[in-house]
């Protein structure tokens, strides 16, 4: 706060400073996470709704069973078969079964778009780039988080938390096989969803803070380091 005060430090009037950025950013994530949520519970009630009105409890798992199949094909072409909990034969009974039921298809399409915003505003944030996201909406189009159930010394769930305004990760982990049990997906896509957002408020901070660096090398305060490449293609199959 003090630095930006100085006549001699170039700040652009119509950018945030990384102190405003900051200070905005508590408030920002609070906003966005509360209307995440409110889209969340919104499709989880019509959800519960129709479970009554239809007379099915067992239509959220059919919901998740759909869009797990969907998505099967896809995750098993690149990581294997069976890499999605399924093989692409039981994956292709479960859709044509499921899609006459009129109201899983339509349901599923609303999670489905919840969890599409998780690409979006990572992308968006400039958390990935555009080549990452091409890739992930051509290589996955049915994409939906497959998390798995694990015990609670492993969840990751909490992996943003006390870490500052570290975001040297996009997010987006690496999928892998297991026969370990699928949980809940919109448990997941929620988790997923408020992720992204504390991750790409974070990175509005951490961009303010670099475009100011730049323009103020003559201060001698900062030191920009890139990494070095180690990779430049992906091969899925191996996990490279």
């Amino acid at each position: 706060k003090k630095l930006v005060e100085n006549p001699n430090v170039k700040v652009d009037p119509n950018e945030l400073t990384p102190y405003e950025a900051e200070t905005l950013f508590h408030g920002r994530v609070g906003h966005r996470l509360e209307q995440a949520n409110d889209a969340v519970r919104s499709v989880d009630k019509e959800i519960a709704a129709a479970e009554v009105s239809l007379k099915n409890p067992n239509l959220r798992k059919d919901i998740d069973k759909y869009l797990v199949a969907k998505h099967a094909p896809e995750r098993n072409a690149i990581h294997g078969e069976g890499a999605a909990g399924m093989t692409n034969d039981e994956a292709a009974s479960i859709v044509e079964e499921l899609g006459k039921n009129k109201e899983v298809v339509a349901l599923s399409k609303k999670v489905k778009e919840l969890n599409d915003q998780t690409l979006d505003i990572l992308h968006n944030s400039q958390v990935i780039d555009d080549d990452m996201y091409r890739t992930l909406r051509e290589t996955y189009k049915e994409h939906i988080p497959l998390n798995r159930v694990f015990e609670e010394s492993d969840d990751m769930g909490q992996v943003l938390v006390g870490r500052g305004f570290d975001v040297r990760g996009s997010g987006v982990k690496r999928a892998k096989g297991s026969n370990l049990e699928v949980a809940d997906v919109m448990t997941n896509i929620t988790a997923n969803l408020e992720q992204a957002i504390v991750r790409a408020e974070k990175n509005r901070v951490n961009l303010s803070t670099l475009k100011f660096a730049r323009e103020n090398k003559n201060l001698g305060l900062f030191t920009e380091v890139k990494p070095k490449v180690i990779g430049r293609n992906i091969d899925f199959k191996q996990g490279k």
